[in-house]
């Protein structure tokens, strides 16, 4: 027993002396591209990772094998080439828990943490909309339409059951938000369109894996002889939207409020040697494993957790342990995203599966034809619902016909308004005309509003990545499917990822994108143009900023009560009334 743990000690020694050695090749690789402006623009630093993990991987899978039946070898070479063997079939494996439990939460953080809030919350509207009911319009469109192709028999041998065709369309619905943000942050996107994606990409991964869980669970019963009907479906997500819609973002930032009572009532700036580790422990994994253990949603929990604990626990903490964690947790992001690539190029030989490639080719145009089915007719609608009733005022040309006739009623009225009216030499005039129905987008909106070339960018970006595929391999293999799904899902994922991803700056020049934005100087611009006033302000300014952090000075005047605010400053809750016109949206 004590020789096979010691056997096992080993191979795991060898495989992290083996991965570690390829990402530390790898993040060399990067350096050496990004000397190349030319190339990196068309081909990114996620495919050269990809690229690296697939080269390794077709070497391991085709050049380091172990038979049995090789009775001809030395004893010691057969132990060896066991060993090689078994830390090779490690490489070209990818565990769906280590993605989730390990590499995405300090991705997640970091980003919440990183997040220019007054942006996000302005844009909350449209985020919340393609992230909930555009997932759901894509998945249901990816699902069906496949369905239809399948009917004209145009899958060859591949035979797939709705059911599965609709598990297949919500993981596919899935946005890779890593790959999204390194595209952008890469490209330095004007800031708007970039917390736009960004928040839409993060908020979307959760609502896919509710809806991937829940069809899941019915390709499951199917094996218990278990009815059900669309309308149980239905009730099942959105019951499970609303639980984690609800409970998840109120635990992440329960969470956060935790950790800033802690630091404020001990205070640890004496002793940044003990407030660091306690910090990243409280913050980085526990909220995440917590909302897993309580069927919440680690990732919208994690997300939300890095939003509170930037703007309540960082004013009670010292500025040493507030400098090196946000440096942490730059780099626990970026090795965690390295690492996901690797690993996903890396498991693509590792794959016991047959690919179809009739329906790979579908599955790939039903997942662009989804995400086109969730972006453009829910962005028509959000600008729609921008627009208010006004009343306009048109000015007209009018001619009298006879220039000396006799003077008529209408033409007292001109007498009295010669401003307004023509005059009777019959020269051309103004009239004016009141039309109560126009509706149009008040200057206080402008900057909310979401033009075709911004809908062409998020239809665009909606790259395929390693949550679609980590949620592949827990696919239901109760029909003897799981092989053609995990296979058309690498397939797509791959070529998003490296096809579309190494396009996007190409597109974002074409569509005239404003690119290179100094997001600090920018923001700085930003604050001298708005005002923050509404009811959610003055309440956190006024009651929980003070009540969670230590030396909390409140920089906020409300206005008098019987003091009414200007109509076109009138603000909800989320969308504060920000005075500012933007330069960059296209």
């Amino acid at each position: 027993m004590s020789y096979e743990t010691e056997d096992r000690r080993d191979d795991v020694s060898l495989y992290f002396v083996l991965f570690s050695a390829l990402l530390a090749l790898v993040i060399i690789l990067s350096r050496l591209l990004h000397g190349f402006p030319a190339l990196n623009s068309v081909f990114s630093e996620a495919s050269l990772v990809l690229t690296v993990g697939l080269i390794i991987g077709f070497f391991a899978h085709n050049f380091v094998q172990y038979e049995n039946d090789q009775t001809d070898m030395a004893g010691g070479a057969e132990e060896m080439r066991e060993d090689m063997y078994r830390v090779a079939t490690s490489l070209l494996s990818f565990s769906p828990n280590v993605f989730f439990m390990a590499l995405l939460p300090p991705i997640l953080f970091n980003s919440g943490y990183q997040l220019r809030r007054e942006l996000f919350y302005r844009h909350i509207k449209p985020i919340v909309m393609f992230a909930c009911l555009g997932t759901l319009l894509s998945a249901l469109t990816a699902g069906f339409s496949l369905y239809g192709v399948l009917k004209l028999g145009w899958m060859g041998d591949f035979n797939p059951t709705l059911l599965e065709l609709l598990t297949f369309g919500s993981l596919i619905a899935a946005t890779d938000t890593v790959s999204v943000l390194a595209v952008f942050q890469k490209k330095r996107v004007d800031p708007h369109l970039f917390y736009l994606v960004f928040g839409e990409s993060a908020l979307n991964d959760a609502v896919a894996l509710v809806l991937f869980k829940t069809f899941a669970s019915l390709i499951e019963n199917l094996d218990k002889r278990e009815s059900f009907t669309y309308a149980k479906v239905a009730a099942l997500f959105i019951r499970d939207v609303v639980i984690q819609g609800i409970g998840s973002p109120s635990l992440g930032i329960l969470f956060g409020f935790a950790a800033a009572l802690i630091f404020k009532h001990l205070d640890f700036r004496e002793l940044p040697n003990l407030e660091l580790p306690l910090y990243l422990v409280l913050l980085l994994y526990v909220p995440f494993i917590a909302a897993e253990c309580l069927h919440l949603s680690g990732i919208v929990t994690i997300f939300f957790c890095g939003i509170s604990a930037r703007r309540y626990v960082t004013p009670n903490i010292s500025e040493s342990t507030m400098n090196s964690a946000a440096s942490i947790f730059k780099v626990c992001a970026y090795l965690a995203e390295t690492v996901i690539f690797l690993e996903l190029g890396l498991s693509v030989f590792g794959l016991a599966s047959s690919i179809q490639w009739e329906f790979i080719f579908w599955a790939f145009a039903a997942a662009l034809l989804g995400r086109a089915i969730g972006i453009y007719p829910l962005a028509l609608l959000h600008n729609f619902t921008l627009k208010e009733r006004v009343e306009v005022v048109h000015l007209e040309d009018s001619l009298y016909a006879d220039a000396n006739a006799q003077r008529s009623p209408s033409s007292d009225r001109a007498a009295e308004s010669p401003g307004m009216y023509a005059s009777s030499t019959g020269s051309p005039s103004l009239e004016r005309r009141q039309d109560s129905k126009k509706r149009k987008t008040p200057l206080r909106r402008k900057d909310k509003q979401i033009s075709r070339n911004i809908m062409h960018v998020l239809w665009f970006v909606g790259l395929r990545g390693a949550v679609a595929y980590a949620c592949v391999r827990d696919f239901p293999d109760i029909l003897g499917h799981r092989d053609e799904f995990i296979a058309a899902t690498v397939i797509i994922v791959l070529g998003s990822i490296i096809g579309m991803g190494g396009a996007t700056e190409s597109l974002l020049w074409y569509l005239q994108v404003t690119m290179d934005v100094n997001e600090d100087d920018y923001m700085e611009e930003w604050y001298k143009t708005k005002e923050l006033r509404g009811t959610l302000h003055y309440f956190e300014n006024h009651y929980i900023y003070g009540f969670v952090s230590r030396d909390a000075t409140i920089a906020f005047k409300a206005p008098p009560s019987n003091e009414k605010p200007d109509e076109d400053t009138k603000a909800t809750d989320l969308e504060s009334a920000y005075h500012y016109k933007p330069a960059s949206i296209v």
